[in-house]
């Protein structure tokens, strides 16, 4: 650039600048901007019909200082002034009017309000939702047109409900406002329109369901990167899921063409909404998509799903293969779109529970489960069996989430399986079953040997609160595994059934380990069973673990139903027990603890 041109250039520069402070008021004092405001505020009390040339060319530009004068102006005695006074506080726009605007919407005349409740619209907000509220039961239909419009533009939900009322209103023009204005509020409106368009009666119904088309309109429109409101691609993304969600089948070409947006989540959302409305007219476009190696995984799986759902096997086959990919976010994704896909894939998913690739098992046992493909059942009880143990977990996952009754023998079997987090999934699949499988687990628990799938099953037992079982479960107290007696002791406090509770209090006193007893302090608690009472104090003096103590403190308290400090127990203990050695100890404790509350009393002083 030479000389001359760069000197063009600021003296250009130059000129835009001061062209932008005259325009902009830059360098005026406020007191100067105050006179020139009130200059035309005069000048608009004295020729009122000319506001918009005086709004435009003096006042435009001050709305910081303006809107207070303005504001006022809604006190004139002239309605033209009142009037005009309105309009220019909603092309200020600035939240500062509404006090203003509020006092106006009972102004005498409907012109005025009609103008208060426009602006409002133009300056939204909370407070603005709530006048608007107040001005839709205005006894003129102007009025309440104007305030139903302006609820359309507040992108406020708060608005929803109001507007859903006059969906059935007598008035047609009221029904239409509302309407268009449910169309401006878009998905803050669909799930209240929806719900009218589906258990609506009358004219309500029938304006939802055209209330319904304008907003699918409005989304379809928002597909195009050159509109107002596609220009944004999360925009774009939402309006293609919302389409896909209401199985919008005229925007399917609209759809077809997002297909081939900049970015790939619009891509993929797309697709997912060709594949809810079932578009064949799309097959090929998503058959590209799919194909394409270049186009990212997210994008290719979203084609596959619409594809699958369609019923092509090529793109369940597409799914299933990605099941090996060396990606495992690729691979849950895969196994989630299958899911997705649904019945369609349900045989090719079957065929690949067979495969010699560890994967695709794994990946089909799961997407059965989240299909709840109860004719699998058989095969996913065959694969509970499965040399890889997340396939065997997948299996019995998915029984647990079918939630047929023929898996449960399948399930108990795979309480005894040699991994431990294949058990504890078998453990948690069965307790979706509730009592009614609790025959089964009785009978079952009579044949089992580990003491794994014996614990399994007593704590599925009481867990159920099967009561019924509590006399099969009383052997198991005496089992000469620790974890089965404390299950079973567990269980026996879980069905709070007190003529059992003697068999506890014989555990408390007779089993070696401090665990069962502890169990057992906690089921007769649970119990409330005050015939313990002597022996938890019993108890309580002879241990040493300060956790069972502690346990049979809070027992005491429950079954007294009032709470005692270990002195105050250990006094109780000495009127209730007869036993020379249990007193001794008692009075040992006693002192020891008198002691040194003495000795921190002495201390403090």
């Amino acid at each position: 650039m030479g000389r001359n041109e760069r000197v063009a250039l600021f003296l250009s520069l130059i000129s835009f600048v001061g062209m932008a402070i005259q325009l902009t008021g830059c360098g005026e004092s406020l007191e100067e901007k105050r006179r020139k405001v009130a200059l035309a505020i005069e000048e608009l009390k004295a020729n009122p019909d000319n506001f918009n040339q005086i709004y435009e060319t003096k006042l435009k530009d001050y709305a910081d200082v303006a809107v207070e004068p303005v504001g006022k102006l809604l006190k004139d005695k002239d309605v033209r002034v009142r009037y005009a006074a309105a309009v220019m506080l909603g092309n200020f726009a600035k939240s500062g009017g509404i006090v203003y605007l509020r006092d106006a919407r009972r102004d005498e005349d409907p012109k005025v309000r009609v103008a208060v409740a426009e602006a409002l619209g133009k300056i939204k907000g909370g407070e603005a939702t709530r006048t608007l509220i107040e001005m839709v039961k205005d006894e003129n239909t102007d009025v309440q047109i104007a305030a139903i419009k302006a609820m359309g533009g507040l992108d406020d939900e708060d608005a929803v409900p109001v507007l859903i009322e006059f969906l059935g209103d007598k008035r047609k023009e009221v029904r239409d406002s509302a309407v268009e204005a449910l169309k401006g509020l878009g998905a803050k409106a669909l799930r209240a329109v929806l719900e009218v368009a589906e258990r609506g009666e009358g004219i309500a119904k029938d304006e939802a369901e055209r209330a319904l088309k304008l907003i699918c309109e409005r989304f379809r429109a928002a597909l195009d990167p050159q509109s107002a409101e596609g220009k944004d691609r999360l925009v774009r993304r939402d309006m293609c899921r919302y389409l896909g969600q209401l199985r919008y089948k005229p925007a399917t070409v609209d759809l077809i063409d997002r297909l081939s947006d900049t970015d790939p989540e619009v891509r993929a959302a797309a697709a997912e909404a060709l594949g809810k409305i079932g578009a064949k007219a799309a097959i090929q476009a998503l058959e590209n998509r799919m194909n394409d190696n270049a186009e990212e995984s997210k994008v290719r799986v979203s084609a596959a799903v619409a594809l699958g759902k369609m019923g092509n096997k090529k793109a369940i086959e597409f799914l299933i293969n990605m099941l090996t990919d060396q990606d495992e976010v690729v691979r849950v994704r895969a196994a989630s779109a299958l899911s997705e896909v649904g019945k369609p894939a349900v045989d090719l998913l079957l065929e690949a529970l067979k495969s010699k690739e560890a994967q695709k098992r794994w990946g089909a046992a799961k997407a059965l489960g989240e299909i709840g493909c109860k004719e699998a059942i058989p095969a996913l009880a065959k694969a509970t069996k499965d040399e890889n143990e997340d396939v065997r977990i997948a299996s019995v996952v998915s029984l647990g989430r079918i939630g047929d009754e023929r898996a449960i023998q399948t399930l108990i079997e795979a309480l005894d399986d040699k991994s431990e987090r294949v058990r504890w999934h078998a453990f948690n699949a069965l307790q979706m079953f509730g009592e009614s499988a609790s025959h089964v687990a009785v009978e079952a628990l009579a044949r089992t040997k580990t003491p794994t799938a014996k614990e399994y099953l007593i704590r599925l037992i009481g867990a159920w609160k099967a009561k019924w079982a509590v006399e099969k479960l009383l052997p198991y107290l005496k089992d000469s595994s620790e974890s089965v007696r404390k299950a079973t002791v567990w269980a026996i406090g879980e069905m709070g059934t007190q003529a059992v509770a003697d068999a506890l209090l014989k555990c408390l006193e007779m089993d070696k380990s401090i665990d069962v007893r502890r169990e057992a302090v906690i089921a007769l608690s649970k119990l409330r069973y005050k015939p313990a009472r002597k022996t938890l104090l019993k108890t309580f003096v002879i241990t040493d673990d300060a956790s069972l103590k502690a346990v049979c403190s809070e027992a005491i308290a429950t079954i007294d139903g009032r709470s005692y400090s270990d002195a105050e127990l250990l006094k109780e203990a000495m009127k209730s027990i007869d036993e020379k050695d249990v007193q001794e100890k008692a009075v040992m404790q006693l002192k020891r603890l008198e002691g040194v509350s003495v000795s921190k009393s002495q201390g403090g002083a």
